[in-house]
C-alpha cells in the first residue's frame, strides 16, 4: 500500500469536519485506483479460472447473493456495502471480554471477542465515530459521533444502540468516571472558533448535567481514579486541563509538547502519559503535582496510548512509524520499538490475557498483541480489498487475496473460515494441485508466499528480483509461472522444491500470465508495452510478441477454441488471439478498465470484470458477442469459475465483498 503524505491527523480532520464530512482521516490509497499496478492476472489455473471440465449448462447467469467479508455476512443479491473501515480507537469490555472499534470510514463500531480473535457484530452508529468509553457499571459502551455532534451508547449484551445524547459541536474524546457514574465527552469547538469545552453527561440519565470549559481543539482523555481528576488534551493549546469531578471545574492546566492528541493514566505510578504528535514525544506528568516530570522521544506521529498492567509497560502507537514504542516504567524510556499495521493509532489492553489490541487505521485491521510471547499472534480484518482468488477443490475451498492477508472461504457454506496473515498487499494467487500449495505474489515485498492447505499456513517464501503480480500454475510440469511486474520477466519456479530454475524476458510491466498445456505454451499480458508474450514452456523462451490494446492486465485461454483473450483496461475491450497463428482476430468490446477475465468452460462463456463501472460482461467466445452485462459489487477486480457447482464468484476490490453469481 502506498503511504500518503500526512501533515497532522489534527489538521486533516478539522479540514474534513470543515468541508461537510466529505473525507475522513488518513484515508488509505483505492486498490482500484492503482490500475494495472495492483490486479490479479484473472487466471489462476492452466485454462484461465475453469478449473473443472463440466457440462455446458444453458441457465442464464445472474448474482445469486454476496458476501460481505467485512462481517462475514450472506446477503441474497448484489448487496454492496461500505467497506473501508479504518478503525481509531478501541475499548476494552471486561464483563464480555471483548474489544470495540470505532470506525471512520464506516461509521460503525466493531466487536471482537478476545476468544476467537474474530469480529462478533457490526454496529451502525453514523457520524464519523472516533472515541469509546465503558462503562462497566451499566454494561454500555459511548461512542462520540463527531458529525452529528452526539454520544451514542450501545448495551454490550445486545449490541445495539439504546440512546443517543446530543453534546456540543464536534465531540471527540470520552473518560468514564467510575466514582461519579458519570462520562466525561470533550467538543473539540474549532468550528465556531474559541476554546472547547468538556460536556458531563450522567450515565443514569443519558443527560448533559453541566459544562466546562477548557483550552483549544480537545482532543483525548484520561481519568484518575486517586484523586478524582480528568486529563483533557487541547490539542491546539499544546496543554493539558484538568478537571475536578468533584465540583466540576478545572483545577490545572500543564504545558506539554507540540499538538498533543491522547493520554492514559498509570495506576502503579500515578502519573499520566500524553502523547504529543506534532513532537514526536510523550510527556509525562505527576498527578500529584501536576507538572511534567520528563519528556520521552518515541515514534512519528504519535496518537494512542495504551496501559499494559501485566508488564507495567506503556504502549505508544507511532502513526507515520507504523509501528508501536514501548516505554518501560519506571525507567521513563522506549525499551522496544514493535511493529504492527499500517498508520496504528487506538489501542486496548485485556489483562486477563494479556493481549494488546493496536487498531490500524490505514489497513482496516486489529493487530493482537501478545506481552508473554513479545509478538503478533493474530490479526483481525476490518475492512477487506479482494484481489485475487483462486479455488482449491482438495479443499472445496476459496482463498482469496486481501490487503495484508488471505481469507479463507468455504465453498460449501460460502462463509469465511480462516484468515492467513501476509505482509505487502498479496496481488495474485494460484493453486497447485499437485501438492496442495496456494503460491500467493506481493508486489510490494518482491517475494512469493507458499502456503499449505492443510495447514493453512506459510510454508516457504520465495524471492525474486522484480514486483510478482500474477501467477499461473502449469500441473503437467509442475512448474508456477510468476509475471514479475517492473521486473519486465516471468519466473519459473518448481514446486518441488520452491527454487527459481529460469528467468524469461518478456515485454513492460507483465502482470498476468495463462497456460496452453495441451499446446506448450503460456501467454503473458504486458501491461506496459501493450502486448503478450507467447513463451515456449520446452525451452522457457518467447516465440512470439502480439500487439493487443491498452493496458493489457488480464488474460485466459480457450484450449477447444484455440483462442487467449487478453482483458485491456486502458481500451476497454478485449482482444482474442488465435492460438495457431499468434494474431488478434477480434477485438470485443466491455464495459470500463476491464480488469479480470476467466473461461468457465461448464457454463460456454467468458466473463470479463469492468472495475470502472462495477459489471461483469458476459461474452460468447465462440461469436465474440456479448450476451449479457450483470451489476456486482464495487470494483470487480478478478473472478474465478467454480464448474463442480457452475458459480461464479466475483472479487469486488473497492466494495470488500464477494458477488456469487450461478
Amino acid at each position: 500500500m502506498q503511504e500518503l503524505p500526512r501533515l497532522s491527523i489534527l489538521v486533516l480532520v478539522a479540514l474534513t469536519i470543515l468541508a461537510g464530512w466529505t473525507a475522513v482521516v488518513a484515508h488509505s490509497p483505492s486498490a482500484g485506483s492503482a490500475g494495472l499496478l495492483n490486479r490479479l492476472a484473472g487466471t489462476t489455473a492452466p485454462s484461465g479460472g475453469d478449473l473443472f471440465l463440466a457440462g455446458a449448462t444453458s441457465a442464464p447467469i445472474g448474482v445469486r447473493s454476496t458476501l460481505v467479508l467485512l462481517a462475514d455476512s450472506l446477503q441474497p443479491g448484489n448487496h454492496p456495502v461500505p467497506n473501508s473501515a479504518e478503525p481509531y480507537t478501541a475499548v476494552f469490555d471486561s464483563a464480555k471480554h471483548e474489544v470495540f472499534t470505532a470506525n471512520l470510514g464506516t461509521d460503525t463500531v466493531s466487536v471482537i471477542s478476545v476468544a476467537t480473535d474474530r469480529v462478533v457484530a457490526t454496529i451502525p452508529v453514523g457520524g464519523f465515530c472516533l472515541f469509546l468509553a465503558y462503562d462497566p457499571g451499566k454494561g454500555e459502551v459511548f461512542v462520540s459521533s463527531t458529525s452529528t455532534s452526539q454520544v451514542v451508547v450501545i448495551n454490550d449484551t445486545t449490541n445495539h444502540v439504546v440512546a443517543t445524547i446530543s453534546t456540543g459541536p464536534s465531540p471527540y474524546g470520552l473518560a468514564y468516571d467510575n466514582r461519579t457514574g458519570q462520562v466525561f465527552v470533550d467538543s473539540a469547538g474549532f468550528r465556531f472558533g474559541g476554546p472547547s469545552h468538556v460536556d458531563v453527561i450522567s450515565d443514569s440519565t443519558n443527560r448533559v448535567v453541566t459544562r466546562i470549559l477548557v483550552g483549544h481543539l480537545a482532543w483525548g482523555m484520561a481519568f484518575d481514579p486517586r484523586a478524582g481528576e480528568v486529563y483533557v488534551v487541547n490539542a491546539a493549546s499544546d496543554t493539558v486541563s484538568i478537571i475536578s469531578d468533584a465540583n466540576h471545574t478545572v483545577v490545572a492546566t500543564v504545558p506539554v509538547g507540540s499538538g498533543p492528541v491522547c493520554a492514559e493514566f498509570d495506576p502503579r505510578t500515578g502519573d499520566v502519559f500524553v502523547s504529543n504528535e506534532g513532537s514526536n514525544t510523550v510527556s509525562v506528568i505527576s498527578s500529584v503535582r501536576h507538572v511534567v516530570l520528563t519528556t520521552i522521544p518515541v515514534g512519528a506521529s504519535p496518537g494512542g496510548i495504551v496501559y499494559d498492567s501485566g508488564t507495567n509497560r506503556i504502549y505508544v502507537s507511532s502513526y507515520l512509524g507504523r509501528n508501536m514504542s514501548v516505554i518501560g516504567v519506571p525507567q521513563l524510556r522506549v525499551v522496544a520499538t514493535l511493529g504492527v499495521g499500517t498508520y496504528p493509532w487506538g489501542g486496548a489492553y485485556d489483562p486477563a490475557s494479556g493481549r494488546m489490541f493496536v487498531v490500524n487505521t490505514g489497513s482496516n485491521n486489529v493487530s493482537v498483541f501478545s506481552n508473554a510471547r513479545n509478538l503478533t499472534v493474530a490479526t483481525v480484518g476490518l475492512g477487506y480489498q479482494p484481489d485475487a482468488l483462486t479455488y482449491d477443490r482438495g479443499t472445496n475451498r476459496l482463498y482469496v487475496c486481501n490487503t495484508e492477508n488471505v481469507t479463507v472461504i468455504s465453498a460449501a457454506t460460502d462463509r469465511i473460515v480462516g484468515s492467513i496473515p501476509l505482509l505487502g498487499n498479496p496481488d495474485g494467487i494460484a493453486y497447485d494441485s499437485g501438492r496442495g500449495e496456494l503460491f500467493v505474489t506481493s508486489g510490494v515485498t518482491g517475494n512469493i508466499s507458499v502456503i499449505s492447505d492443510f495447514t493453512d499456513s506459510v510454508v516457504a517464501t520465495i524471492p525474486t528480483s522484480g514486483s510478482p503480480v500474477g501467477v499461473a500454475y502449469v500441473p503437467s510440469l509442475g512448474e508456477v509461472l510468476v509475471a514479475g511486474g517492473f521486473s519486465g520477466t516471468v519466473t519459473v519456479v518448481a514446486d518441488s522444491n520452491d527454487s527459481v530454475t529460469a528467468t524469461i524476458g518478456v515485454g513492460g510491466y507483465p502482470s498476468a500470465v495463462a497456460v496452453d498445456a495441451p499446446l506448450g505454451e503460456a501467454f503473458v499480458a504486458n501491461g506496459f508495452s501493450d502486448n503478450v508474450s507467447v513463451i515456449d514452456l520446452a525451452s522457457n523462451s518467447v516465440v512470439a510478441s502480439v500487439p493487443v490494446g491498452s493496458a493489457p492486465d488480464a488474460i485466459a485461454v480457450d484450449v477447444a477454441l484455440g483462442a487467449v483473450f487478453v482483458a485491456n483496461e486502458g481500451s476497454n475491450n478485449v482482444s482474442e488471439i488465435n492460438t495457431t497463428t499468434d494474431l488478434v482476430v477480434a477485438t470485443i468490446a466491455v464495459g470500463a478498465s476491464p480488469d479480470g477475465i476467466v473461461f468457465a468452460r461448464g457454463l460456454g462463456a467468458l466473463f470479463v470484470t469492468n472495475l470502472g463501472n462495477s459489471t461483469v460482461s458476459e461474452v460468447n467466445p465462440a461469436t465474440g458477442h456479448v450476451t449479457a452485462t450483470i451489476s456486482v459489487g464495487s470494483g470487480p477486480a478478478a473472478a474465478m469459475y467454480d464448474g463442480r457447482a457452475h458459480l461464479l464468484f466475483v472479487a469486488d476490490l473497492t466494495g470488500g465483498t464477494l458477488t456469487i453469481l450461478g
